[in-house]
Order: C-alpha cells, then sequence, then structure tokens
C-alpha cells in the first residue's frame, strides 16, 4: 500500500502514525469552485472518497460522512484521514476552520432511535413506551364510557363529552402511529401544533373527561370506594398517566435536538432525511 502513494504523501507517512481509514467512505462536497481542492487531494493519505458539487442523488448506503468545504481551500494531505478517524472513533461531526465533516449515518441512526422512541421506548424507562400507556388510557376509557353508558344513560352529558373526547384522542393516537398516513380529522382543529402536541393536548382532554364522568358514577353508587370493575379500569386509566408523567422519552428527544439542532448537524439534517422529533408535550 505504502509504494502507491505519492512522493509527498510517503513524506508524511515518515512524519507521522499513519491511521488506517480505509474503510470509511467519504464525500468531499464543494458546491462553489474547486480548482485547489482537487489539486490537493490527489495527495490525500486517506484514499477512499469521492468530490462531488452537490449531495442530491449522492447520499448513497455506503457513505459513512461528508466533508463539506464551504469554499475553494486546499487541504492537508492528511485532512481526510484525521476526518475520517474521527468518524471511526465515535464522533458525530469534525470541525476546523475552513471545512467541516460530518457522520450522516450516525445521525440518521440517532433520529431513528428517537422517533422509534415512542413504540420501542428508552432504554431508561425499563419496557415502559409511551404508546403501550396511550394504548392502555384508550383501552380503559372505553370500557368506562360504556359503563356509564349503561349506568347513566347515553345521552348524559358527561357521557358525551367523555365519549367526544375519546373519540379525538383516538385518531390523535392513530396519527402518531401510523406516521401520519392516517390524518387526524379536520374536526381536531381545536389542537394546535405537530401531531405528538395534539396528541398530549387530547390526551389531557381525555383525562379531565373521564375524571368528571368516574365522579357521576360514584355519585350513583351505593358504596363510592367499591366501584367493582369499572373501579378497576379507572384505577389502569391512572396508572397509565402516571407512567407517562415519569417517562423518558422526552428527556431523549431533548438530548438529540440538541445533537443536530447546532452547526454544523443542522445543514445536513434534511439531506439526510433527519427531520424533527416533537417533544411529548
Amino acid at each position: 500500500m505504502y509504494n502507491n502513494y505519492t512522493p509527498l504523501q510517503q513524506r508524511q507517512l515518515a512524519l507521522q502514525e499513519y491511521s488506517n481509514t480505509q474503510s470509511t467512505y467519504l464525500l468531499v462536497c464543494a458546491s462553489a469552485r474547486s480548482t485547489a481542492l482537487k489539486s490537493t487531494l490527489t495527495d490525500q493519505l486517506h484514499r477512499k472518497f469521492r468530490l462531488v458539487d452537490r449531495l442530491g442523488g449522492e447520499l448513497t448506503a455506503s457513505v459513512d460522512g461528508v466533508l463539506l468545504a464551504a469554499e475553494d481551500v486546499e487541504l492537508m494531505s492528511t485532512a481526510l484521514m484525521y476526518f475520517a478517524k474521527a468518524l471511526q472513533d465515535g464522533a458525530d461531526y469534525a470541525v476546523c476552520n475552513a471545512v467541516f465533516g460530518f457522520g450522516g449515518a450516525k445521525l440518521r441512526a440517532k433520529y431513528d432511535t428517537v422517533k422509534n422512541g415512542f413504540t420501542t421506548g428508552v432504554a431508561a424507562d425499563s419496557g415502559y413506551t409511551l404508546n403501550e400507556e396511550l394504548t392502555t388510557r384508550l383501552n380503559t376509557a372505553a370500557n368506562i364510557i360504556t359503563t356509564a353508558s349503561n349506568t347513566l344513560g347515553a345521552d348524559r352529558t358527561e357521557v358525551q363529552t367523555a365519549q367526544a373526547a375519546l373519540d379525538s384522542f383516538s385518531a390523535c393516537l392513530g396519527a402518531v402511529q401510523s406516521d401520519g398516513k392516517i390524518h387526524a380529522p379536520d374536526s381536531l382543529s381545536v389542537y394546535t401544533g405537530g401531531r405528538m402536541h395534539m396528541l398530549y393536548q387530547s390526551n389531557e382532554t381525555l383525562g379531565t373527561a373521564i375524571g368528571q364522568l368516574y365522579a357521576k358514577l360514584q355519585e350513583q353508587a351505593a358504596d363510592p370506594m367499591k366501584m367493582g370493575a369499572v373501579q378497576g379500569q379507572y384505577s389502569q386509566f391512572n396508572s397509565a398517566q402516571t407512567i407517562i408523567s415519569n417517562l423518558h422519552y422526552n428527556d431523549a428527544v431533548q438530548s438529540y435536538q440538541k445533537d443536530v439542532g447546532g452547526f454544523p448537524a443542522s445543514v445536513l439534517g434534511k439531506l439526510f432525511g433527519i427531520q424533527e422529533v416533537e417533544l411529548f408535550a
């Protein structure tokens, strides 16, 4: 391998410790002039790279990182090797005065992990997930409403209010679970923001409506402390909310937002298919 390098590269090798980074495939993107870049890139110790003037159509699955050149600069003969080594060592990005390198694949992996945290959970939550607990709220609320409808009558204001809240909550939950493939109806315009924020608001509304409905059931009961099956459903409904309040989903989202929100991560986010992940708040 050593004999394949130019004399300049061989002199560089003699002066420093060499790191084998040839397994890391980099794009060097220079959207403006690249005359100086082209000439100096021929002397790079890291040989697994490709010079492009745009990223569209170039970000294949084999690309491990991108080196963005903001201007037509002369790179040191070992620049790509250092950037590749940083990515190999676990860095998300590296920065210098003229250019920066960026591990898009790693950020994409972070995005997927945090985004999927809604259904798969966060490591710190010991198997509890936001999706599962919200689904428990959905099912137990439906059971409570059925009992109330049979006991109080379907035309009671509290029953109808709770049913409307449940319908809205179900629509918002379905929109999140389907990742937007199922859209919440226009009737939910009372809720604002993105899908997760609408789900949060509808969950709060459902909690209030079910609480008021259960209070009416207690008024009709011979012993408000012995309500039978509906009492167990109401306990599960509230227990799920307690679990939700202690989940670390929002912590994971905030950590992710901090990682990708600043420069240079924010520059390449959309190019790698990295989008915003909403808080459940």
